[in-house]
């Protein structure tokens, strides 16, 4: 680091002007790509700021990953510097490699009072990175609902998708992000919009283990058969293999016992001729099976290998689960 990085990182603006005077270069670069203008930015050295623009540092310089002074000042909640950047007539929308912008990166980390200036000199609301995901999609993902709300007074679309089709709604469902999903809702976020793999946000909720997220979706009219690519209705999603962290015990026996309450049907069974209840017995959860036996699921019924789920809690280890279901001693 430069004796000019070093100062403008500290805000020491009067070391700054005299290094400038001495010869130092407003615009030279580390590695990274990073000016002095940046490390003044990304800390919010204001008044440092103002100097090397005065002295000519170009306002619109990006480092490596494509990020100009204005995204680092956002990224940070400066909004004073953001503030003074714009007026020297830094682009709003200027997006970094990834396609992120200052207003993004300051939604994500919840800045609302550089968020509204932002959108307040006309940054657009909509503009999407590289893989589709817009400023309303990071906001809810962390669930900053007064975020949220503020984007969509301004006409944040509510269920643009990104390439996968992930829309605000499944993000914030995904998470548990209760407060989010209600005013997503309220602004009539499709509640069964489905992703590339047609899974719904109930059937997000759901793998991520929020009870309280699948009840508020099942109140705003989310459909229980839903089916996915792979032919499992949102119920499977309990017990699904892509997750590193499965759901406990008690949190699947919950979350069944709330969609069997909506009416969610038992006797289904994925393209493998899997059922809710194989699934249960295979991660041993004793209890959300007896509740889908008090529903009328089938120990009869077998998976396109002729597997039962008495088999099933067998091959995981659960013995005990596996003689409930007729799986012999």
């Amino acid at each position: 680091m430069t004796a000019l990085f070093w100062a403008a990182y500290n805000g020491q603006t009067s070391t700054v002007a005299l290094l400038l005077e001495k010869g130092a270069s407003v615009d030279q670069a580390d590695k990274s790509g990073w000016t002095g203008l940046s490390w003044a930015a990304d800390f919010g050295h204001t008044s440092t700021v103002a100097l090397l623009l005065e002295k000519g540092a170009s306002v619109e310089q990006a480092d490596k990953d494509g990020a100009t002074a204005l995204i680092r000042a956002a990224s940070g909640g400066h909004t004073s510097t953001v503030a003074l950047l714009l007026k020297k007539g830094a682009s709003v929308d200027q997006a970094d490699k990834y396609g992120a912008t200052a207003l993004m990166y300051a939604a994500i980390i919840g800045h609302t009072s550089t968020v509204m200036l932002l959108l307040e000199k006309g940054a657009s609301v909509d503009q999407a990175t590289e893989d589709g995901a817009t400023v309303l999609m990071y906001t809810a993902v962390v669930g900053h609902t007064s975020t949220v709300a503020l984007l969509l007074e301004k006409g944040a679309s509510v269920d643009q998708a990104t390439e996968l089709g992930c829309t605000a709604l499944s993000s914030a469902s995904a998470r548990g992000h209760d407060t989010t999903v209600e005013l997503l809702l309220s602004r009539v976020a499709t509640v069964d919009s489905v992703d590339k793999d047609g899974n719904a946000p109930l059937a997000k909720a759901i793998k991520f283990g929020h009870p309280s997220t699948v009840e508020l979706l099942l109140k705003h009219g989310a459909r229980t058969d839903v089916p996915n690519e792979t032919g499992a209705t949102p119920l499977f999603h309990i017990w699904s293999d892509q997750r590193e962290e499965k759901t406990d015990e008690q949190t699947a026996a919950e979350i069944v016992r709330i969609m069997l309450d909506h009416g969610a049907a038992v006797e289904v069974s994925d393209k493998g001729g899997v059922t809710p209840l194989m699934a249960a017995a295979k991660s041993g959860h004793t209890s959300a099976a007896e509740l889908l036996l008090s529903k009328g699921a089938s120990v009869a019924s077998t998976d396109k290998e002729g597997r039962t789920a008495a088999q099933y809690a067998s091959a995981g280890g659960h013995h005990e689960l596996a003689k409930k279901l007729g799986g012999g001693d």
